[in-house]
């Protein structure tokens, strides 16, 4: 478990988790879209969870308030999309809140969704 107790990052944590869960489409080269949190308790501390997954580590992760009550999950996904023999790796990460509802996801700088062809799709 990574416990966040210095003042600086209890302070950053709960900013960089509101910027991830309120940001949609912006020119930064990050891609994220973000749907409104379902909690509005603020993020204290971020658990994961090991798992396997056909033989290859994973994390779940788990984002808590300072009660320690869970307010959403993420995961990190990395893997190839194939279409005709043709291929591309995807790198994304996924978020939930406690329900299972979908709240978003958030691409690296450079990454992006492509349409069947691997072509990139435009904002709109």
């Amino acid at each position: 478990m990574v416990n966040f107790k210095t003042p600086s990052v209890k302070i950053i944590l709960p900013i960089l988790l509101a910027i991830f869960f309120f940001t949609s489409f912006q020119d930064s080269g990050k891609i994220s879209y973000f749907q409104p949190q379902t909690l509005m308790d603020q993020a204290d501390t971020v658990v994961g969870f090991p798992s396997m997954t056909d033989g290859i580590p994973d994390t779940l992760f788990q984002i808590r308030s300072a009660n320690g009550y869970p307010i959403a999950y993420y995961k990190k996904i990395f893997t190839g999309v194939c279409f005709d023999s043709e291929c591309r790796m995807l790198d994304i990460v996924l978020y939930w809140n406690i329900t299972g509802r979908y709240l978003g996801f958030e691409l690296p700088e450079g990454e992006f969704l492509s349409k069947s062809d691997h072509q990139a799709f435009s904002e709109n």
